[in-house]
Parts: C-alpha cells; structure tokens; sequence
C-alpha cells in the first residue's frame, strides 16, 4: 500500500511538469502605438508568414484588441468573387516580444520593431 501511494505521488509531481520543447508562455497583446512604422513593421512580418509580397489588414483598432484580420487578396480582373475569407491572427507577447500567432495553424511567427503592451481583455 505505501509504494502504491508513492507511486502514485511520484506520477502526479511528474505530471505537472511541461515536457521539453513545450511552447513558452504567451499572453494577449495590443500594439502600443499604430504609427506607421509599427503597422509597417506588423505588415512585413504577416507578409513572410502568409507568403506574400503584401498584406492588407481588416480595419480594426489594434491598441484596443489583438485580433489581426489578414484580408484576401484582391480579385483579378476577370474574377467576379471568391470564397475566399480573412486569415486571423492573434498578437501576443513571447519572451518579452510582440509574435502573431496564425489561428488555423498554430504557427507562431515574430514580429521585429514592434512594440505591445499586455491586452486587459
């Protein structure tokens, strides 16, 4: 009976633990400022991370919320509509520096020269 307590001790300690390579805390941000070089910066870097020349952010309030709309592309000249619909983000701070976080992925991607202060959401 006392090694089955021990046992079970000793699996409820280790469990708690995070596991090597597990993701770093992050916590919901909003932008500082919405100067240009900020948007700039969060545009270059939603850019490599969707695989585009450019983006087009939804229009939103970014000191006020961290949800990030990546619109569509435009339409061709010859296209009439698409189904296709905008890609979120959320900004969040990682070890003490503003990432964006595509939301049907996971994926994780850091932004440079951008300042976010912790979301009071």
């Amino acid at each position: 009976m006392k090694l089955h307590l021990q046992l079970c001790a000793f699996a409820l300690i280790f469990a708690c633990e995070s596991p090597p390579g597990a993701s770093p805390a992050r916590t919901l941000a909003v932008l500082e400022q919405t100067d240009k070089a900020s948007l700039d910066a969060l545009r270059a870097s939603l850019a490599d991370a969707m695989e585009r020349a450019d983006v087009t952010l939804g229009p939103i309030d970014l000191t006020q919320t961290s949800t990030i709309s990546v619109l569509p592309p435009k339409l061709g000249p010859h296209d009439t509509r698409s189904p296709a619909l905008p890609t979120q983000f959320d900004l969040m701070i990682e070890d003490d520096g503003c990432v964006v976080v595509r939301r049907d992925t996971g994926e994780s991607f850091a932004v440079k020269d951008l300042k976010c202060r912790a979301s009071v959401d």
